[in-house]
């Protein structure tokens, strides 16, 4: 009798889309159950009552396992035959001599799956592309009808392709050891944690190179760089290799009229050049006991750890920052102005920026209405590179590609320093298939991106929205507020209070220092402008040099416009008449200057 235990750990290896499988009953009927797949179907399974079909990959496109499906032997173009013990043998031993982390299972019709198991969630298209390389290195083409990859394409199309899992009543579609021996149930549990990999792992068989074609001496020679970069004796692998994996092998026992056409057409070359030097470090091995790799405490108190420099100074910081406000309260515009002031090395709201190169995604402005804010804002961009929903290569979301892309712009930008996703709504993967909640969603989308932030100590700022009702704290207005506080280095809030009209408050949390507040104002420009403390500066720079003026130029009579202006333009000629008007027209409704008439102002106090 099956118990829990085991009933869980095979559902963990063989995790895939929970909404939706296939089964199939005694009589060989096939029905799609269009309901999430529960512990007792995978029981049900086990036990022989039905035989159950997965897709590997989730809703975003990421699978936990994978797999090789060779059909059969094929001895002529017409007859598929199952592989006999002899040639499944001489698979097994393929992808033991390279390394392969695969695990292969008969399948019912007499054809060959091999699976990949993995430590997490990995994009299946970088799944499928080592998959691809290692088919390409097996060698398989011309020998079977067809060899398939398990995901079938790298981005989940509707409900996907199924797979039927083994061990179906317990003895079907069996595990095979290294001798092709079959193995029961129990023992796959037991030999499954050992086989489990991780893309890290995988990354070095990027080295078999495919675009050398399908010919034994180009795939050969593709064999022998990759092992040339990770066996020190790789010149008597490649011998090895040519017995096990051509039939017939390359001529190696030159003659007077024959050469050594191994030496003479592979290994001579690989021997004189380094073709792929860039991978030429050997990623650490799978090791089930790699915890004890872990670093104590005493190891972390003696190392001296280098302080990382802040992005902007007391706002933002290496990692994931998020900027959240009410629709239409300016975030966007902040937006800018620190994409402006990591450009320059400027200041923003009187914090100063480190300089670098900048990612703008700008997911709700198009070029035109883009421009016509740089012109109002007075900035000049140059280097940020801007991304926009219309570019012809669409742009992924995250956990489906983003992350790629910006770890590819990332490694050919020297000097990178911030990325920009505005907003983030339009950039996360909505996992609904899964039914998770706004928390799971919300980690699962940052993880990776927090992940490639801290490996290159690089500025991930996403703009936010808050909720429509407020909060005791302030933080806790940000939608899913909790995923997002567990996964953000930093994180600032524009809160407005327009009914008693103060100035909007900025409030900034990052993780390593303390909590700030202060109130912002948005100039005449659509520029972002440091006040002061909250409830001491209720002004704007500008808003105070008109009261100045007025109060020093007015009579009972009052002042004119032209008048205020040409004295404020005696400490800064950027601001023109339109600005000065706005400002007027703000300080009216506060109450704090009175309008005599058109044109004419005096302070309230006179």
């Amino acid at each position: 009798m099956m118990t829990m235990i085991e009933a869980k750990t095979f559902a963990k290896i063989f995790e895939g889309m929970t909404k939706s499988f296939i089964t199939k009953d005694k009589d060989n009927n096939y029905e799609t159950i269009d309901r999430e797949i529960t512990l007792e179907d995978y029981q049900n399974h086990i036990q022989g009552n039905i035989s159950i079909g997965v897709e590997p990959r989730n809703d975003s496109s990421k699978c936990i396992f994978a797999l090789l499906d060779f059909d059969g032997h094929k001895s002529n173009k017409k007859d598929v035959r199952p592989f006999t013990k002899e040639q499944i043998k001489k698979i097994i031993d393929k992808i033991n001599f390279l390394g392969f982390p695969l695990s292969v299972f008969k399948s019912n019709s007499g054809g060959l799956h091999a699976y990949l198991f993995l430590d997490d969630w990995y994009p299946a298209a970088d799944i499928r592309y080592i998959l691809k390389k290692i088919s390409y290195a097996l060698g398989y083409e011309r020998e079977c009808t067809e060899v398939e990859i398990f995901p079938k394409t790298d981005v989940l199309d509707n409900l996907g392709k199924k797979v039927n899992l083994p061990y179906t009543g317990g003895n079907s579609r069996v595990l095979l050891d290294d001798n092709a021996q079959e193995q029961t149930f129990a023992e796959f549990l037991k030999i499954a944690p050992s086989r489990v990999t991780n893309l890290q792992y995988l990354e070095k068989f990027k080295l078999l190179d495919m675009s050398k074609g399908q010919h034994r001496n180009e795939r050969t020679f593709a064999a022998a760089v990759f092992l040339k970069h990770h066996f020190n004796d790789w010149e008597n692998k490649v011998y090895i290799y040519n017995k096990l994996f051509n039939d017939p092998p390359i001529n190696e026992h030159p003659t007077k009229d024959k050469p050594n056409r191994l030496e003479e057409t592979i290994l001579k070359s690989v021997r004189k050049t380094d073709y792929t030097s860039k991978d030429k470090k050997k990623p650490p091995s799978n090791n089930p006991a790699a915890w004890r790799e872990g670093t104590t405490a005493k190891e972390i108190r003696e190392t001296e750890y280098p302080d990382i420099p802040a992005t902007v100074e007391g706002l933002i910081y290496p990692g994931i920052t998020f900027i959240s406000g009410k629709s239409k309260l300016g975030k966007s515009l902040l937006a800018e102005q620190l994409t402006d002031g990591v450009e320059n090395g400027g200041e923003v709201l009187g914090c100063k920026c480190a300089k670098g190169k900048v990612l703008h995604y700008s997911f709700e402005d198009g070029k035109r209405r883009k421009k016509k804010r740089w012109k109002q804002q007075g900035i000049n961009p140059i280097t940020t590179l801007y991304q926009f929903r219309d570019r012809k290569s669409k742009i992924p979301l995250l956990t489906n590609g983003l992350e790629r892309e910006i770890e590819d712009w990332i490694k050919h930008t020297p000097d990178a320093k911030m990325v920009i996703i505005d907003p983030y709504v339009k950039a996360k993967k909505t996992l609904g298939g899964h039914k998770l909640n706004s928390y799971e969603n919300d980690n699962y989308n940052l993880q990776d991106i927090h992940t490639l932030a801290t490996k290159y100590n690089i500025a991930v700022v996403f703009i936010h929205h808050t909720k429509k009702k407020s909060e005791d704290d302030v933080f806790d207005e940000m939608n899913g507020s909790a995923g997002i506080q567990s996964n953000a280095d930093s994180m600032i809030v524009i809160s407005s209070n327009r009914k008693m009209g103060t100035n909007p408050i900025l409030s900034c949390l990052p993780k390593d220092a303390e909590q700030k507040e202060f109130e912002i104002s948005l100039n005449p420009k659509l520029m972002w402008e440091y006040v002061g403390k909250p409830g001491q500066a209720n002004r704007t720079r500008l808003q105070k040099m008109i009261i100045d003026s007025i109060k020093r130029l007015e009579t009972g009579d009052g002042v004119q416009v032209a008048s205020i202006k040409a004295d404020v333009s005696i400490e800064d000629d950027s601001f023109t008449k339109e600005h000065v008007q706005t400002e007027l027209g703000r300080l009216t409704n506060k109450g704090e200057v009175i309008r005599v008439r058109k044109g004419i102002y005096k302070s309230a106090n006179y």
